[in-house]
């Protein structure tokens, strides 16, 4: 399969996925950072403005950095060796998440069976941090409004939505991964041919009418599953309530959920930024 050019992609669209600003650069979701020594298979590379591309990208290290974060004890070295390859980074790009995300008292060490049945010691983590809420929103909107126009072919219109949410370890509860996956036939992830893909490592269900909706439930590695819905008009349903635990997202609000300390065109709104709800991470 060929995938288009960097010239091919700006010239095929007229603003930027997330926003109605002109694109000014690509777009990797998921992100190269994503991947285990950055090498990223080929597709899902679209049209981007800077606010939106380079002002999420502390989202995006996050992301990297939770999903890395195994609930077993005998997770791979390679995984913990990028995990604090990027403290330094998130200390800089994310202030303060590390520190909140690290609190000791919102984890616990459990005994949980596996998908081969053997129970196995691992840690889950109960964090309900506020920057880590405000990260995990973003990089899921953007995961949703990516899928939407991969999978529809435009972007997601300035009058639609996504409902994203996102769940670490072993915060995705059977009862709602089941629910989820069984209104998702399709599996679709990054592949250029039989042996070079990433399925260990990014790997989603989804269902789509091809033209106005997408829903999708996707894993990082073993640490991050993100559910988003998108939709490509104001409300298909005339009141779509809000699953629990998730957001409601349109194109151009990214840069403005971004945490304030990671915003520095923004001082002038460098108030302590607010909870949006509960979540299960």
């Amino acid at each position: 399969m060929r995938y288009p050019s960097k010239a091919e992609i700006m010239a095929s669209e007229a603003r930027c996925i997330y926003c109605a600003a002109p694109h000014t650069t690509v777009e990797h979701m998921p992100p190269i950072s994503m991947f285990r020594g950055r090498k990223r298979p080929d597709g899902l590379v679209f049209a981007g403005c800077s606010a939106c591309n380079n002002g999420t990208s502390a989202a995006d290290l996050v992301a990297g950095f939770v999903a890395r974060l195994s609930p077993r004890y005998d997770q791979d070295d390679w995984k913990i060796a990028e995990v604090r390859a990027r403290s330094g980074m998130l200390e800089a790009q994310a202030p303060g998440f590390l520190h909140e995300f690290l609190d000791q008292a919102q984890r616990s060490v459990e005994w949980r069976r596996g998908p081969n049945g053997i129970h196995r010691q691992m840690v889950v983590s109960r964090q309900r941090g506020p920057l880590l809420r405000a990260y995990l929103d973003v990089f899921a909107a953007k995961l949703g409004m990516a899928l939407y126009r991969h999978h529809c072919g435009h972007p997601l219109p300035l009058e639609g939505f996504v409902m994203c949410g996102a769940y670490l370890n072993a915060g995705l509860a059977p009862d709602t991964a089941k629910a989820l996956l069984s209104i998702m036939p399709d599996q679709s992830g990054l592949r250029q041919g039989r042996r070079n893909h990433a399925d260990d490592q990014f790997i989603y269900r989804f269902n789509t009418d091809e033209r106005t909706v997408v829903a999708a439930l996707a894993q990082f590695h073993d640490g991050l599953y993100v559910s988003a819905l998108a939709f490509g008009t104001v409300d298909p349903y005339g009141q779509l309530p809000l699953l629990p635990h998730h957001r409601r997202v349109q194109p151009g609000d990214l840069p403005g959920m971004m945490p304030f300390r990671s915003r520095p065109w923004d001082v002038q709104n460098a108030l302590l930024i607010k909870p949006v709800g509960s979540s299960p991470l």
